[in-house]
């Protein structure tokens, strides 16, 4: 630290007694700050002399009449336009206004066509919409920025030309609005009235349809229980049938045995004869029990017969009533489900017609065999009795009466057998159709009581609607709403058209507010001052130490500390003059001046750090990165633009460039603080200055080789300034043995190892600089035809610098085997004087 300091007090004292290094040193000072003012000056306020950006307005617009107004929208346009300052305004004709945007005279035009109005009124007409078109003609060529500019007044015009349009229509509208409410008014009570009259008729006819439907529904309900009913009867009639059907089968069994019994009796008569009075009587008697069975079971047969007839014709009544209330009710579309219920209705009730016919038919047929089975029986029990009494007196005519009687009879009941078969055996069909057809009433009543349910909620809904509206319809005339229309005809249409032009209200809010354009860019441009300040300083100064009487030795690290003093010094003279000029010559707006002072120094402190190391390091290459990292954070560091309108190669940049710090901090003091911010700008811009010292003071070493003979090379261009390090390069010990030694065989292998490299050097060196020729043009024709320009671009630099270590290693490797053969060539002694440090020798090499 002692001997940094010895060469800084050196460096002062060498500056004090040297006045013209004291005016380069006062010109390095103020020529930064010098370069911020201007460009801060030039842009304090760019925008408040906007009105000399020239912009030429043609009207062309033909006004259009609608009812009672004229509408010229052209016009109105202009007439607004010539009470706008905000931009040069000029009214010319078409030829002028064009003719002026291609010489340059004006930076845009803007021409309003014939048929304007006409297509703004397309929409109130009714007519086909016709979208209104504005003809702008823009020079991109004249400015980067004008046409921004140019295409922002465009788009007030716009909005402008469609805020008037929707007053326009609007004040129609209102107008209209005010003459229809006048006619509601006028006729309002009277249709109100009408609509409540028509309401209420509905809502009675509805009521009727309702009551109607009920009363249907309760038939239905009394159907469903008689088809029930029915039903049992139809089951408990065909178990009656087969029991009839037994004793018929019963009957035909007894008259045949009573036929052999005859002929058993007729064949003994002669032996038995005193027993034919007994089996008269038996045979009275047992016929007379069967025929009490048979009549028992004919007799509940034709009861239950009756019983279910009676029910039928009772539910066929009940049918034919649903059927005329069905028919009763007003016409149904012909695909509505309660049609179709009808016809299946028409259809049951025909059927039962003939059912019912066949009912009758059969139930007349029993009452005949019933009676003939009466007489039948009245007949054989009074002959029975005639042949008892008669057989005491006639006993000879017994067996031909006998015979006589029993062909008789058998020929009678065998008739009578025949009909009731014939009749039972048709009762279980009959009766299994008509309880088919009593099972197809009781689904179709079900149907029919489920529609007249939805047909009564349905109802019910009207209802509850109906009255609702006419709920609302009674206090139309009564509520707020009603009140405000009655207000409409005194509707101010002018009003009206002016909210409705403009019904929105901005409340802005600015936080951090700036006061000009000025102050908003001052942070980027006084950033860039002290950058382009330091470069200015490594430009101009040297950065190798020599030395001399008062200081003979020093280290590297002191070497480097001590210029870099000087180099900061002075950064922070130009800091300073930047910072107090910006307050106090440009007045730019600062909340905080005292920081933002110590924030312009803390970044000049980083920026010459990081420029001075990159410097003591590369050499001259260091100079060119440092101008590489100026072009970089130009856009990449959101001084002008935000960073988030920048491509991913600058975002991608944007947390590691220091300007990126430095500029935010500055924001920070003169727009207002956020500490979090402020804070974390300060430590990451102090933080670059360790990482700048371990640049400078180690990376001189590792890179001694390539930067000693790269400047050597730059001097013998004799146009390029070069500075050598003081140190010489070390030669390598096993080298200057073999040398020494006298090893022959060892210096005959460099020398065909020189050999060989001297033979491809020229080659080598020369596809290199070819490349770096060729592989710009290779990259120029892939950015025209690619969009990632800025990719190809990056790709394009690198391979440069790639190219350009190349070169560099190669030339290295030139020079020290230059130096290998003219060390070889030397004898001993001149050796030993090398490596003694003869400087006599130091400008050989």
């Amino acid at each position: 630290m002692k001997t940094s300091n010895a060469i800084l007090r050196r460096d002062f004292h060498r500056l004090r007694h040297n006045v013209a290094a004291l005016l380069v040193l006062a010109g390095i000072c103020l020529l930064p700050s010098l370069y911020a003012w201007f460009n801060i000056g030039a842009n304090m306020d760019p925008y408040g002399n906007i009105d000399r950006v020239k912009i030429a307005v043609v009207d062309l617009d033909r006004p259009v009449e609608y009812g009672e107004r004229q509408v010229d929208v052209g016009k109105t346009v202009l007439e607004n336009l010539k009470k706008n300052d905000q931009l040069g305004w000029t009214f010319v004709d078409e030829n002028r206004a064009i003719g002026g945007v291609r010489s340059g005279a004006y930076y845009a035009a803007i021409v309003i066509p014939e048929d304007f109005s006409a297509s703004f009124l397309s929409i109130v007409k009714g007519e086909e919409i016709q979208f209104p078109t504005l003809n702008y003609y823009v020079n991109e060529k004249k400015n980067a920025i004008a046409p921004k500019i140019t295409s922002s007044g465009l788009e007030a015009l716009e909005e402008q030309i469609n805020s008037n349009f929707v007053a326009t229509t609007s004040e129609i509208l209102a107008d209209e609005l005010a003459k229809l409410s006048g006619d509601f008014i006028a006729t309002g009570e009277v249709q109100k009235d009408s609509a409540l009259h028509a309401l209420t008729q509905v809502q009675w006819n509805v009521a009727a349809y309702g009551e109607s439907l009920r009363n249907m529904d309760e038939k239905l309900a009394r159907m469903d229980s008689m088809t029930a009913a029915v039903r049992a009867d139809i089951a408990g009639l065909d178990a009656a049938v087969k029991k009839g059907q037994i004793s018929l089968a019963e009957s035909r069994t007894l008259l045949e045995n009573i036929r052999r019994e005859s002929e058993n009796v007729l064949a003994a008569y002669d032996d038995i004869v005193e027993d034919i009075n007994a089996m008269a009587n038996v045979g009275n008697a047992y016929t007379g029990r069967k025929y009490t069975a048979l009549d028992g079971e004919l007799g509940r047969i034709e009861n239950r017969f009756s019983i279910g007839l009676q029910n039928f014709q009772e539910i066929n009544a009940l049918n034919r009533s649903i059927l005329g209330d069905l028919e009763s009710i007003d016409p149904l579309p012909a695909e509505s489900k309660p049609l179709n219920v009808l016809e299946q209705w028409q259809n049951i009730n025909a059927r039962n017609g003939t059912i019912l016919a066949d009912i009758e038919k059969q139930s007349e047929l029993l009452d005949d065999a019933l009676g003939e089975l009466d007489r039948s029986h009245g007949a054989i029990q009074k002959r029975l009795r005639t042949v008892s009494d008669e057989n005491n007196a006639t006993r000879d005519k017994v067996g031909a009466n006998v015979r006589l009687l029993l062909e008789q009879n058998f020929d009678m009941l065998n008739r009578v057998n025949a009909r009731f078969s014939g009749t039972l055996s048709s009762m279980p069909l009959l009766l299994d159709e008509f309880d088919q057809v009593l099972e197809e009433m009781e689904y179709l009543t079900k149907e029919s009581r489920n529609t007249v349910a939805a047909g009564l909620e349905s109802l019910a809904s009207a209802e509850a609607g109906i009255e609702g509206l006419r709920t609302d319809l009674a206090q139309l005339g009564r509520g707020p709403l009603y009140e405000k229309l009655l207000s409409l005809p005194n509707i101010d249409a002018k009003r009206f058209s002016a909210f409705m032009g403009d019904p929105v209200v901005i409340e802005e809010h600015t936080i951090y507010k700036s006061d000009n354009y000025g102050s908003a860019m001052a942070p980027f441009f006084t950033d860039l001052a002290l950058w382009v300040g330091g470069m200015i300083l490594i430009s101009i100064l040297k950065i190798d130490v020599d030395k001399d009487e008062e200081i003979a030795d020093f280290t590297a690290a002191d070497a480097f500390l001590g210029r870099w003093k000087l180099f900061v010094i002075l950064g922070q003279i130009q800091a300073l003059v930047v910072s107090v000029g910006d307050l106090w010559l440009l007045k730019v707006q600062c909340v905080h001046p005292v920081l933002f002072v110590l924030t312009t120094l803390i970044s000049s402190f980083a920026y010459v750090s990081i420029i001075y190391a990159l410097t003591v390091t590369f050499r001259n290459i260091g100079k060119a990165m440092a101008v590489i990292l100026l072009i970089l954070q130009i856009p990449g560091s959101s001084g002008t633009y935000p960073i988030e309108m920048m491509s991913n190669f600058f975002r991608s940049l944007y947390p590691f460039l220091p300007f990126h710090y430095g500029i935010d901090g500055l924001r920070e003091t003169m727009l207002g603080i956020y500490t979090p911010h402020f804070l974390q700008d300060w430590g990451i811009l102090i933080s670059y200055v360790p990482l700048s010292f371990l640049l400078g003071i180690y990376g001189p070493k590792l890179l001694r080789s390539v930067s000693r003979t790269f400047d050597a090379k730059l001097a013998e261009s004799e146009l390029i300034h070069a500075e050598y390090p003081h140190e010489k390069e070390p030669i390598r010990g096993d080298f200057i043995l073999a040398l020494l030694a006298g090893d022959e065989a060892e210096k005959e292998k460099i020398r065909q190892k020189h050999a060989r490299f001297f033979h491809r050097y020229e080659r080598k060196k020369t596809l290199a600089f070819l490349s770096i020729f060729a592989i710009p043009l290779v990259f120029l024709v892939l950015m025209f035809s690619m969009e990632s320009k800025i990719r190809y671009l990056v790709i394009w630099v690198v391979t440069i610098i790639l190219l350009a270590i190349y070169l560099i290693v190669l030339e290295l490797r030139r020079f020290r085997y230059r130096r290998q053969q003219r060390l070889m060539a030397m004898d001993e002694d001149e050796l030993l004087l090398y490596v003694k440090g003869n400087d006599a020798y130091e400008d050989d090499f």
